[in-house]
């Protein structure tokens, strides 16, 4: 499994509240998600619709700053920390050294902020000011607040993500933009806060062409820039599919290839840029991110023909001897990992 669908599943997760946390033998630790699954058998262990494992790794819980507890620690230690991980939420978390700042926000379609929204409804309802991230993102419009969570509760935006997760199981190149949670909440007076909010927090990318970048696009993009820097080769590798039907097979005979693009192929990243206008050729800097990769057959190029509006951009040359450059949102579209080896 990539890291690609990794994320998908755990797209899944975000807003899904921990319980039935329990310490197993040495450090192994099972947590559960989702509604519990029913079983006949009153001596089995209930379990969620998730069930998380943690087996046989190391791990380590933190707070800020501060380490809680580390899996080699004394059990005691351990009982008291794994203890607090009951009914936290799971909200999205980009904490990584080398790969960029920590950002972790609560997340307005999770069920807490829903429970939230209940309670409010029921013992305070005509006082929604402890409902302050919907409260900021709607700018006090209580209206506009029960209009979201009337939305939430229809199940449209989980749905979006379990479709999304579906696909890249099935090795296709799918993401999701700002435009398509925007198409879902079209119609709605809601709708330009909550995709200013999403854009102010970079959950998403925009559309192909905007250079508005999603954290994790930019996360990979430091990662990949720093360990070029550092003298390290970068591998990056392509979903299975370039797009859902149609296309061609690679040099070796079994990749899938569209518009030059090889599908579950590895190539190389040679550089990153940034510049002011949709070109890679421009050298002036600005807000488009860039990644230069290689093709080890030594051709097919990318050659931009996907769709309408990657034909629209300028800057897909061929530079010879298969070495092209991506945009960055195309380049998470259609890569689905990337491998750092050791400086050369």
């Amino acid at each position: 499994m990539n890291i690609q669908e990794v994320q998908a599943k755990v797209n899944q997760l975000l807003g899904q509240k921990a319980w039935g946390v329990s310490l197993g033998y040495g450090s192994f630790l099972t947590i559960e998600f989702g509604q519990p699954s029913p079983s006949n058998n009153e001596q089995q262990k209930i379990h969620g619709e998730w069930h998380l494992w943690l087996y046989n790794c190391a791990w380590r819980l933190e707070e800020g700053d501060k380490i809680l507890a580390a899996s080699e620690d004394e059990r005691n230690n351990l009982e008291v920390a794994v203890h607090r991980l009951e009914n936290l939420t799971i909200g999205r978390d980009n904490t990584d050294s080398e790969w960029g700042n920590n950002h972790i926000v609560s997340l307005p379609w999770d069920s807490n902020a829903v429970q939230q929204y209940d309670q409010v409804k029921k013992n305070t309802p005509n006082n929604y000011s402890s409902l302050t991230l919907l409260m900021q993102i709607f700018k006090n419009d209580t209206g506009k607040v029960d209009e979201w969570i009337t939305f939430v509760k229809t199940g449209t935006l989980t749905t979006l993500f379990k479709t999304q997760a579906n696909d890249i199981n099935a090795g296709l190149s799918v993401s999701i933009s700002l435009k398509d949670i925007g198409q879902l909440f079209k119609g709605k007076g809601f709708k330009d806060n909550m995709l200013q909010w999403l854009q102010n927090q970079k959950l998403f990318p925009g559309d192909l062409g905007t250079a508005i970048y999603s954290q994790l696009q930019l996360k990979n993009f430091n990662g990949i820039k720093n360990a070029l820097a550092s003298k390290k080769p970068v591998a990056v590798n392509t979903n299975q599919k370039i797009v859902k039907s149609g296309g061609g097979s690679g040099a070796s005979g079994g990749e899938d290839v569209y518009g030059g693009l090889a599908g579950g192929h590895a190539y190389t990243a040679l550089g990153t840029k940034i510049t002011k206008t949709n070109n890679p050729n421009d050298q002036i800097p600005g807000n488009f991110y860039w990644i230069k990769v290689r093709n080890p057959w030594g051709a097919n190029a990318y050659a931009n023909k996907n769709n309408t509006k990657e034909a629209a951009l300028p800057g897909f040359i061929d530079q010879g001897d298969g070495i092209f450059f991506l945009e960055l949102s195309q380049f998470s579209t259609y890569f689905n990992s990337i491998n750092i080896g050791a400086t050369v």
